[in-house]
């Protein structure tokens, strides 16, 4: 059974517990990026990250057994606690009962602030309901709307209707006449009193096991080259220069996956590298921790992802785990700014162009095999099918025209429009910086000219 919240989001009916919504202004892809299920070492634990780039949520349950009572749980979020509860004044207590708690999530409405995207459904006198064009311009914490509609004027034409707090019921898309559907998904966590090890996480009511992902953000946040490639483009837009050669911006834009090594002598360990696009390494490594052991560990570029048993994976007979590799790469444009007339102004700005992209990997140990016998596959392709990663050349940095780039990459090259307004004494300055750009070039090539003339004009001279 499942009920509906005040905010809109349809939960469990036994979510006792629940955290309040989250919205989150990418779109929500709920990863697991941690799971280990250990019941040895009395803590299970969780790490979700809502979306690319969003902060995760460290989700742990630890328990204390005793010999002639009840275990004590002790079950905290981001290390604050949510059971026992803090007025008992108890760091973990005994569960009485099963415990439950749901954390939701929201995405941000697609076309937000953006006009002619949306009909809102207004009542008029007479209780007769109509359609009327609407711009969503806010999207509250409590899942309702702000919109603007456009209703018609008793003196002819349209005035603005600004409504503080509409229900996604109201709205629908202006061309295919289809509802709004806010995107929503939820955590839900189950605690059993009776054997709190035996505690589950769901995602969407689904087993973790499905939604494992390694979402790489630590070169997004640094601005490596493995995930940003810069690009110039010339205060006349007519050339395009980057600090990369062709060879490695079209590996770049193509993301192919490419095996780089493998170390295979270790019966206890094995080790895979890959590359995805010229200059981002993952490395996958599974491990046994012992020999009678039937929890495996693995982890991704030396840290911690998953470490559970084949039943823990709702695996039948093999060790399997199944994950996504995300991430994102980003085009970093430097352009000339226009003004709203298509004018190229002398200041400038960047303009970033993301393309998130994942790759479905498996790595899969047979039931009687030893470590050495597993295998690794990414999108349906063994390690030894890959690409051989190929040693780094050297090469000329690019530089072209725009028209032969867009011809070659076929990307165009965007647009950053200044909305201001710029002053009298500024737009002069603007238009006089733009001209000397532009002249200068040819005053070089006249004054290189002009130099060697006088040089052989000397030379006949002396004659």
């Amino acid at each position: 059974m499942q009920r509906t919240s005040n905010d809109g989001m349809t939960t469990p009916v036994d979510s006792l517990n629940r955290a309040e919504t989250q919205t989150t202004k990418q779109n929500l892809d709920l990863m697991v990026a941690e799971y280990v299920r250990n019941k040895h070492c009395n803590e299970l634990r969780w790490k979700v990250v809502p979306a690319l780039g969003v902060e995760p949520l460290t989700i742990c349950v630890q328990v204390e057994k005793r010999r002639m009572s009840s275990p004590e749980v002790r079950v905290s979020c981001n290390e604050e606690t949510l059971f026992p509860s803090p007025l008992s004044g108890h760091t973990k207590e005994a569960l009485h009962e099963d415990f439950s708690y749901c954390w939701p999530f929201r995405g941000e409405v697609e076309g937000i602030r953006r006009a002619g995207v949306y009909e809102v459904r207004l009542r008029l006198s007479g209780g007769v309901l109509q359609w009327f064009a609407a711009t969503i311009t806010k999207q509250r914490d409590d899942g309702l709307l702000e919109v603007r509609a456009y209703v018609p004027h008793e003196a002819g034409g349209t005035r603005e209707l600004d409504l503080p707090a509409m229900h996604a019921d109201d709205l629908r898309k202006k061309e295919t006449e289809e509802p709004l559907k806010l995107q929503a998904r939820y955590l839900m966590l189950k605690v059993p009193h009776s054997n709190p090890l035996d505690a589950v996480l769901r995602v969407d009511g689904e087993s973790v096991a499905k939604h494992l992902a390694w979402p790489f953000q630590r070169a997004l946040a640094s601005g490596a080259l493995g995930s940003c490639v810069p690009l110039q483009v010339s205060s006349d837009r007519k050339r395009v220069s980057a600090n990369v050669g062709h060879g490695t911006l079209s590996h770049f834009l193509s993301g192919e996956i490419r095996a780089k090594a493998r170390d295979r002598d270790q019966q206890h360990r094995q080790r895979w590298t890959i590359q995805v696009g010229p200059l981002t390494e993952h490395t996958i490594e599974l491990e046994r921790k012992a020999n009678s052991s039937k929890i495996l560990e693995l982890k991704v570029d030396g840290l911690p992802f998953v470490q559970a048993s084949a039943q823990d994976l709702d695996c039948s007979g093999a060790w399997e785990c199944s994950f996504r590799l995300v991430g994102e790469r980003v085009l970093d444009f430097d352009v000339p700014e226009t003004d709203k007339d298509g004018h190229l102004l002398a200041r400038r700005a960047h303009v970033k162009q993301p393309c998130k992209y994942s790759h479905m990997c498996s790595v899969r140990l047979p039931v009687e095999g030893d470590l050495r016998a597993a295998t690794l596959a990414v999108d349906g392709v063994l390690f030894e099918g890959l690409a051989r990663a190929r040693r780094a050349c050297v090469e000329d940095r690019l530089e072209m025209q725009s028209e032969a780039f867009q011809f070659v990459y076929g990307l165009a090259i965007p647009f950053h429009v200044n909305e201001t307004p710029p002053n009298v004494l500024q737009a002069t300055y603007e238009s006089m910086a733009v001209a000397v750009q532009d002249y200068l070039p040819s005053l070089f090539a006249c004054s290189a000219v002009a130099a060697q003339g006088e040089e052989e004009m000397t030379i006949v001279k002396k004659v």
